[in-house]
């Protein structure tokens, strides 16, 4: 029996035809992020949090988180991860006490901090011992992340990537909410 290899071709080509289109659903699924329209995988939507906000308002600043874990009675922590369309993950997250915000670290995003005070080198030049929450906020923004580290202190943390894609990190420490330390993140590529 002699078997015609354009029509060996067309038989394998039949048979294929479910399994690449499987293929190509499952990549059109991976592809399409459910989360891109969320608020929380925009660095806009990250800059509206502050301490002691309610779970109502950050909600209305980040949008839904895609886990909530109970912690301890009076505590809860909100995650909000996802995949770009580039295979990467975005995680951030946001831990309430009380039932108000007290500490969280945006995902870290690809593009760079551009149009905030904190990415130029001479605003950091302005920060005094004993400035207030209120007054570095106004000087450097709203930080990418922020963690009480005992009762009376807590680090506020600005981070992104540079031009070259290497980690630039600063922090501000406050004792009893007034700086008592800091240090601005590299400068240059």
């Amino acid at each position: 029996m002699q078997i015609n290899l354009c029509s060996a071709a067309f038989v394998m080509t039949l048979l294929m035809m479910p399994m690449l289109a499987f293929a190509q659903s499952r990549s059109s699924q991976v592809s399409t992020n459910p989360y891109a329209s969320m608020p929380w995988t925009h660095q806009g939507g990250w800059e509206k949090l502050r301490l002691d906000m309610t779970t109502v308002q950050a909600q209305d600043a980040l949008g839904s988180p895609t886990t909530m874990e109970p912690r301890y009675p009076d505590q809860q922590l909100w995650q909000y991860s996802t995949h770009t369309a580039e295979g990467h993950w975005i995680t951030g997250w946001v831990r309430f006490r009380h039932g108000a915000v007290a500490a969280w670290s945006s995902p870290s995003f690809d593009t760079p901090y551009i149009n905030v005070p904190w990415v130029q080198p001479g605003t950091w030049n302005l920060l005094r011992l004993g400035m207030t929450t209120k007054e570095v906020e106004e000087t450097l923004g709203s930080p990418t992340a922020l963690e009480p580290n005992t009762l009376n202190q807590q680090y506020w943390a600005y981070r992104t990537r540079n031009s070259s894609g290497n980690w630039r990190t600063g922090w501000v420490r406050f004792t009893h909410e007034r700086v008592s330390s800091w240090s601005a993140p590299p400068f240059g590529n």
